[in-house]
């Protein structure tokens, strides 16, 4: 997953930005459960969801602050 840009978010409703947010938590959270039961996953996604998920809550509390 690449690192999502606030340029390309400009152009998503905030209905399709809370969808992201929730696939991206439920994506973190299957990760954990795969960790947990010593699975093998990719630990690099971890800091990829997590900061996609910053920067995806962070653009929706600015444009919630402005309106």
């Amino acid at each position: 997953m690449e690192k999502i840009k606030f340029s390309d978010l400009k152009f998503l409703s905030n209905k399709e930005i809370e969808e992201r947010i929730l696939n991206l938590e439920t994506s973190i959270f299957s990760l954990q459960v795969k960790k947990t039961t010593k699975q093998t996953i990719k630990f690099h996604q971890f800091k990829h969801f997590k900061r996609n998920l910053a920067i995806l809550k962070s653009f929706l509390i600015l444009r919630l602050q402005t309106l």
